[in-house]
C-alpha cells in the first residue's frame, strides 16, 4: 500500500518492555499464531521477549483453513521448534484436553510452573485463557486491542499463566505482511486506508484461485463495489474484509 498508516499504539511499547522484564519468571512461552497467516503472525518481538526460554507453538483457528495446506506450515515449524500444535478454540472441551496433554509432555523443573502466552492482537489468546482458567474470565472481543494489561491467572491449580496484550512490529519491512495481519483482524481497521487494503486483499485472493467473475482490475472492482453498494463506503469495504475473515471466500491461508 502506498499510504502510510500507524498501527502501533503506545501501550504496545510498554507491554514489550514489561514482558521482557518478566521473562526470567516464565518457564515456558506459548506463542499463539493465526492459521490464516501462520508465518506473518509470528513476529520478531516474540524472540526478543522469549530469548532462551522454551517455546510452544499453537496455531489457532485451524478450522478456518484447509488442513492439507496447514500441514505444510506445521512441518515448517516442527523443523525449528520441539512443540507445535494446531487448535481451534471453538471446541472448548477439546482445547482444554489438548492443552493438558501438551503441558504433560513438557518437562518442568518447578512445582507450579509459570506459562506466558504471546501473540499478535485478536489471535485468540484471551479466549484460550478463558477456556483454561474457567470462572476467571479475560475480556474477549472479536477485534484487535481489547486486552490492555499483563495479568497472572491460575490454571488447574498446577500452573500460573501470564496473559498479555497482543503485540505487533513497530513497522513491517514487507507491507504485504501488514495487509495480511489487517485482513485477519490483528490491526484495527480504523487506522488503515481501507480502499487500498481491500484492493491488496483481492489480489491475494485471486492469487489463491478465487474467481470474482469479472474482467475488471482489483482497483476497478473495488470502485464498482463502492459505487453500487447501498451502504456507505467505509461499511462496504469493512463488509468485504469481514467476508474473508468469516470464510466467505474459502478456507484460505494468505501466507506462502
Amino acid at each position: 500500500m502506498s499510504k502510510q498508516f500507524h498501527w502501533f499504539p503506545g501501550h504496545m511499547s510498554k507491554t514489550i518492555r514489561e514482558l521482557s522484564a518478566l521473562t526470567k519468571r516464565v518457564d515456558v512461552f506459548f506463542i499463539v499464531l493465526d492459521a490464516r497467516a501462520p508465518i506473518s503472525s509470528y513476529i520478531s518481538q516474540f524472540d526478543e521477549i522469549v530469548k532462551h526460554r522454551q517455546k510452544v507453538i499453537l496455531i489457532n483457528k485451524a478450522d478456518l483453513v484447509d488442513k492439507n495446506q496447514l500441514a505444510k506450515f506445521v512441518k515448517h515449524y516442527k523443523e525449528n521448534f520441539e512443540y507445535v500444535f494446531t487448535i481451534s478454540i471453538k471446541d472448548k472441551k477439546k482445547v482444554k484436553k489438548d492443552m493438558l496433554d501438551i503441558l504433560g509432555k513438557i518437562k518442568f523443573t518447578k512445582m507450579i510452573p509459570k506459562i506466558g502466552i504471546l501473540g499478535i492482537p485478536n489471535v485468540g489468546k484471551s479466549t484460550l485463557l478463558n477456556i483454561l482458567t474457567e470462572g476467571t474470565p479475560a475480556k474477549v472481543e472479536d477485534r484487535a486491542g481489547v486486552t490492555k494489561h499483563i495479568s497472572w491467572y491460575n490454571f488447574n491449580k498446577k500452573y500460573w499463566i501470564l496473559d498479555s496484550p497482543g503485540i505487533l512490529e513497530p513497522s513491517f519491512e514487507d507491507v504485504q505482511t501488514g495487509v495480511k495481519l489487517a485482513a485477519i483482524g490483528s490491526i484495527k481497521l480504523e487506522v488503515l486506508p481501507l480502499e487500498e487494503l481491500v484492493i491488496e486483499l483481492i489480489k491475494f485472493l485471486q492469487e489463491k484461485g478465487i474467481d470474482f467473475k469479472t474482467e475488471m482490475t482489483p482497483e476497478e472492482f473495488v470502485h464498482h463495489m463502492i459505487n453500487t453498494s447501498r451502504f456507505p463506503e467505509k461499511e462496504t469495504l469493512i463488509k468485504f474484509i469481514r467476508g474473508y475473515q468469516t470464510g466467505k471466500y474459502g478456507k484460505l491461508i494468505l501466507d506462502e
